[in-house]
C-alpha cells in the first residue's frame, strides 16, 4: 500500500474531510484530489502536518505499522514534561499515578532503617 492509499484509508476510517486537510496544509483541495486520482504521495514537506491532522505517527503513515514510535500527541506530552519544572513534573506523576523514578522505595524491615 502506498503512503497516498494509506492516508486516504485513514481519512475515511476517521471520517475526516479532505477540505479540512487542505486548509491545514494551506493548499487547494484539488491538489489533494489529484493525489488520490493519480495515487501520488504527498510531498515530504507535508508529511508531518498530515500525520498531525490524522493523529498518527510518521511511521504509521509510511509503513502502516506503529512499531515503537509514539504518537504525535504522546511526543507533545513528553516534550512538555521534559521542559516542565520539578513541581509540574511531580503534579503530572501524581495525576497519572506514576512513581518518581528517582525516589527510593521505603521498605520497612523490622529492626532496620527504611531502605
Amino acid at each position: 500500500m502506498t503512503i497516498c492509499e494509506r492516508m486516504f484509508e485513514i481519512i475515511d476510517e476517521k471520517s475526516l474531510k479532505t477540505a479540512d486537510l487542505a486548509k491545514k496544509l494551506n493548499i487547494k483541495q484539488s491538489v489533494i484530489s489529484n493525489w488520490k486520482k493519480r495515487n501520488t504521495n504527498p510531498p515530504i514537506e507535508y508529511i508531518l502536518v498530515i500525520c498531525e491532522f490524522l493523529d498518527i505517527s510518521v511511521e504509521k503513515l509510511i509503513t502502516g505499522e506503529n512499531g515503537t514510535t509514539i504518537s504525535l500527541e504522546e511526543q507533545k506530552l513528553l516534550n512538555a514534561y521534559r521542559i516542565a519544572d520539578s513541581g509540574m513534573k511531580a503534579a503530572a506523576r501524581k495525576l497519572l499515578d506514576v512513581q518518581d523514578p528517582e525516589a527510593k522505595s521505603s521498605i520497612c524491615v523490622p529492626g532496620k532503617e527504611a531502605v
